[in-house]
C-alpha cells in the first residue's frame, strides 16, 4: 500500500468514526404533541448548545438550552402548526446536525 493509499484509509476509518459517533434523531416523526430529540455530538470545545426549531421560512419558531453535548430532551410542541420543520443543534456558533420534523395534529 502506497503512502497516499494509507492516508486515503485513514481519512475513510476517520470519517467512519466521526459518522458512527456523531447523531441527531428525532421521534416519533411524524410528532403530534412533543418530540424526543435525542443527541451525541463528540466536541472538545462543547460548552452549551441549543435545540433550535425553524419552520419551512427558515424562522426560529422555538429554542431550547442544552448544557451536554450527549443526551436527550422532550420538547412540546403543541403550540405549533402542522407542517415540515428543521431541528438543528448548535454550539459555539456551529450547526452540528440537523433533521427533519413533520408535526403531523388532530384539530
Amino acid at each position: 500500500m502506497t503512502i497516499e493509499q494509507e492516508e486515503q484509509s485513514e481519512l475513510l476509518k476517520t470519517s467512519q468514526i466521526q459518522n458512527f459517533t456523531n447523531y441527531l434523531a428525532l421521534f416519533p416523526n411524524p410528532a403530534k404533541d412533543f418530540v424526543v430529540v435525542k443527541y451525541n455530538f463528540i466536541s472538545n470545545n462543547f460548552l452549551t448548545g441549543n435545540i433550535i426549531i425553524t419552520d419551512n421560512t427558515g424562522k426560529t419558531v422555538r429554542t431550547e438550552t442544552i448544557t451536554t453535548n450527549t443526551g436527550q430532551q422532550t420538547i412540546s410542541i403543541s403550540e405549533l402548526s402542522n407542517g415540515t420543520y428543521n431541528i438543528s443543534i448548535q454550539s459555539n456558533g456551529e450547526i452540528l446536525g440537523t433533521e427533519t420534523l413533520v408535526i403531523e395534529q388532530i384539530k
